[in-house]
């Protein structure tokens, strides 16, 4: 009833419709939040808080307004083996604060570890604690390149050698020792050989990569005229030159 005794006039099904459609359009309910999304997550961060894995977000977490990035540089010996970091920052309530990241082994480059509120508190008063977020970057290595999961580098091999056949070195990477790998006789040039499961560990826990060794052949300078005269007269009767 409304107030003063008089009953409340009824709405009939139609009314009701009309008068929705005047203030909201003739758009059904569950049109006016289409395309809407909640709960959205940047797949590509790892959260430092639930022992991290590459790609990961703990379920439920929302993406958040205000990030601060920072590089992480590792070696490719240490994203080999896996290595502990530690930073000293400021909390919220200036105190410092040690964060422990632990890289974990195969991390790639473009890793993102999440520390949830640990990037300080914003500009602007009352404003929320940031979340901290460290990308991994990879060092330049000398000698070996990474190619997703496998290891790759190039050796250079004397004419004699790829003649005759015989051994080329591979150099040392990290706590692996050098190792020498047989050349057959009459090898390709710039082929390549393959020594499975020689490369990076896989971070999602599967087989490693490969080791490629890309074979480089190297001719011979400074030649003297009798000893091109010799390599002449040894090689034009099979190569017909």
């Amino acid at each position: 009833r409304q107030p003063g005794g008089r009953p409340a006039s009824k709405i009939s099904p139609v009314e009701a419709r009309q008068m929705f459609e005047r203030l909201f359009g003739s758009r059904p309910l569950s049109g006016m939040f289409a395309g809407a999304r909640t709960n959205a997550v940047d797949d590509n961060y790892v959260d430092a808080t639930c022992q991290p894995q590459q790609n990961f977000v703990p379920s439920g977490r929302q993406a958040q307004a205000e990030v601060i990035e920072r590089p992480l540089m590792v070696t490719l010996e240490e994203l080999e083996v896996g290595t502990t970091k530690r930073f000293k920052i400021l909390n919220g309530d200036g105190i410092a604060e040690v964060l422990q990241l632990d890289v974990k082994p195969g991390w790639t480059e473009g890793t993102r570890i999440l520390f949830p509120g640990k990037g300080g508190r914003g500009k602007s008063p009352g404003a929320p604690m940031r979340d901290l977020v460290f990308v991994i970057q990879q060092l330049q290595h000398p000698i070996f390149r990474r190619e997703n999961n496998n290891l790759a580098f190039d050796i250079q091999v004397p004419l004699v050698v790829a003649l005759c056949g015989g051994d080329v070195t591979i150099p040392q990477f990290g706590s692996r020792p050098a190792m020498n790998i047989r050349i057959s006789p009459g090898m390709d040039v710039n082929s390549v050989v393959v020594l499975s499961g020689r490369g990076m560990p896989n971070p999602n826990g599967g087989p490693p990569g490969d080791l490629k060794v890309c074979l480089k052949l190297i001719l011979p300078r400074d030649l003297s005229a009798a000893q091109m005269e010799q390599i002449r007269s040894i090689l034009q009767p099979q190569t017909g030159l």
